[in-house]
């Protein structure tokens, strides 16, 4: 019987077994198995399915103790149900939960900050300014590929405030939103960054003349 802590290999070479999806219980029958058994130590047999759920809560996108910097593995597909992705599944599996779990928080953090948000008059600038910046797609990959860590001071929100912070940041738009070109050519990777509030209040601080991030790098290493 092997002993030691249990490994995320483990569970993932569980899921394999029981076809990629299936409910905790299972996989810790699954892993209890290809272990030859449940060590002593765990002491009753919830206690190691309480182990092995918590190694996949960590690694699951729509847990609250998933954490941006963990490689996303698993997807809970309802309550003690999960199911392979990412790397353990295909790529493919990573970006479409992935950002659909991003986009879900923007639409909460967007509807949060409507009643602070004013609108801004001008035919194409104000219409670009909708679509852009309430692209829910956009801004959920352009998280997804930046993370969630200021790009010019560092600024966590979650190493801050914890769960109530997680995942949050502000998506900046490094071609100003006047002379952007069409929404399909937009790529959050090379268009898009992320920042927090202050930084990326004092970027535009000057409306005609926005500070670009190496500006505002710069203005912060004095």
């Amino acid at each position: 019987m092997k002993t030691g802590p249990i490994e995320l290999d483990e569970i993932i070479m569980a899921l394999r077994l029981l076809g990629g999806q299936a409910q905790a219980k299972y996989i810790k029958d699954k892993v209890t198995e290809l272990r030859g058994g449940m060590p002593a130590h765990y002491g009753r047999s919830h206690s190691y399915r309480e182990t092995i759920q918590k190694k996949i809560e960590d690694h699951c996108p729509q847990s609250e103790n998933w954490k941006l910097s963990n490689e996303p593995y698993f997807e809970r597909i309802s309550r003690g149900v999960y199911r392979l992705m990412g790397k353990a599944g295909t790529d493919q599996q990573t970006r479409n939960t992935l950002e659909d779990f991003l986009e879900r928080q923007v639409v909460s953090d967007l509807e949060a900050l409507a009643d602070e948000e004013s609108g801004t008059e001008g035919g194409k600038t104000a219409k670009l300014i909708s679509y852009f910046e309430r692209n829910l797609k956009l801004r959920a990959a352009a998280i997804a590929f930046h993370g969630a860590t200021c790009k010019v001071c560092g600024f966590n929100f979650e190493v801050t405030y914890g769960e109530h912070g997680k995942s949050y940041i502000e998506v900046h738009h490094l071609i100003p939103i006047s002379s952007l070109p069409e929404p399909s050519t937009i790529n959050p990777r090379e268009d898009l960054t992320v920042l927090c509030s202050n930084c990326h209040r004092m970027i535009h601080r000057k409306r005609e003349t926005p500070l670009s991030i190496d500006e505002l790098r710069n203005i912060l290493a004095k």
